[in-house]
């Protein structure tokens, strides 16, 4: 089959390590081998490849500077011939931004993956009235409005897309994120010759990863250091300790038992969350789903979060996971710790829950590929000036 979709990303997937990419990695699998990917510098080996010149994202200042990368002219120009040459039958935006490249007047059907609501996300992190959040919303909008077909991570963000942008309920499907159930880790102690092992020796280790430059999840950490493990410490001297995966790592040391592995390649990671105890995502801002939350139910892992944090993911608290906001967050831990079989219990029902609902080969690919093949055929007639 020829290629004749265009998957367009304003930031580079070879090299960016957020959970974005992973369910942009999904999607380019699930749309194999109709698909041409276009992103900064680096062509995808895997798929036909148009990479574009300059990555603004390289450096960052208070953003992430790559959401305009379709704004630097030599990149619209790559943009602008792929249309030009290749024809899509159909563009994917990984994000809003990514329609900035396309050339205007461009009739080519446009298909929106939203990772979450953008403008919620923005609005969270700088007030409503920021002028940052009101070009937000504005762009957003016209996304919205432009796109044939919106993917939304969960029903929650449909309900959103659909009575404040006024998105007809019929044009959004929800495609949630997902992980390789099958892949997913199992517990184990972890090996002598591991650089951590002695530091993590004879403790519970609590398990937090992620992009630490993130608000919600630098908001996250400062709640587990600041508040949750001197409380532990406590109430449980020398019980506990912090493993946390992900960085930029902070450059002061925790005053609390805490071991920051940084970034850690993914065999490690799959380690390291094997050896947990128990998940933690004090999560109170931002927008979509957490990919965390899937992958630590995925290894069958009891897991202590927010509501926000569990916010679109069809878990039940008490039956898969445990809900508490931060005051509680010790409560709940000690609890689990005490109660093993329940602890268990929680984790095996996760783990059933994710091979359910949210495996990406299983459940969601197929969402995906569903809707770019009703759209595609019809896309092909129509498109053409």
């Amino acid at each position: 089959m020829a290629a004749d979709v265009l998957l367009i990303s304003c930031r580079n997937l070879a090299r960016a390590s957020f959970g974005g990419v992973r369910r942009v990695r999904a999607l380019i699998e699930a749309l194999h081998p109709r698909l041409l990917v276009s992103q900064p510098l680096d062509a995808d080996p895997q798929v036909e490849s148009h990479p574009y010149p300059v990555d603004l994202g390289r450096k960052r200042l208070l953003i992430n500077w790559g959401i305009f990368n379709l704004l630097w002219p030599a990149n619209r120009a790559v943009i602008r011939r792929v249309v030009r040459e290749q024809r899509p039958s159909l563009t994917v935006a990984t994000s809003m931004w990514d329609d900035l490249g396309l050339p205007r007047g461009d009739r080519t059907p446009l298909v929106y993956d939203a990772q979450n609501v953008e403008t919620t996300a923005i609005a969270e992190r700088y007030g409503p009235r920021h002028p940052f959040t009101r070009l937000v919303a504005r762009h957003e909008t016209a996304v919205l409005r432009r796109a044939r077909h919106v993917f939304a991570c969960s029903a929650l963000d449909r309900d959103v897309f659909v009575t404040r942008f006024g998105v007809p309920s019929d044009r959004v499907t929800v495609v949630p994120n997902g992980v390789n159930a099958d892949d997913a880790p199992s517990a184990a102690t972890l090996p002598s010759d591991d650089p951590l092992a002695s530091r993590l020796a004879g403790k519970r280790i609590l398990f937090f990863m992620g992009k630490l430059d993130y608000r919600p999840n630098a908001d996250a950490l400062d709640i587990l250091t600041a508040t949750v493990m001197p409380a532990l410490e406590h109430a449980a001297p020398d019980r506990f300790v912090l493993l946390v995966c992900g960085g930029p790592v902070p450059e002061r040391a925790a005053s609390v038992p805490a071991v920051f592995a940084g970034y850690v390649p993914q065999e490690r990671l799959r380690r390291y969350l094997g050896a947990a105890h128990i998940c933690l995502a004090p999560i109170c801002s931002g927008s979509g789903t957490r990919l965390k939350i899937l992958e630590y139910m995925a290894a069958a892992k009891p897991i202590v979060t927010t509501a926000k944090g569990a916010e679109g993911i069809e878990a039940s608290d008490g039956r898969e996971i445990t809900v508490a906001e931060p005051p509680a967050f010790v409560e709940r831990i000690l609890a689990l710790t005490d109660a093993p079989a329940t602890a268990a219990a929680l984790g095996d029902a996760a783990r059933r829950l994710v091979r359910e609902r949210y495996d990406w080969d299983r459940s969601i690919k197929p969402l995906w590929r569903g809707v770019v093949e009703r759209l595609a055929p019809a896309a092909a007639s129509t498109s053409r000036p």
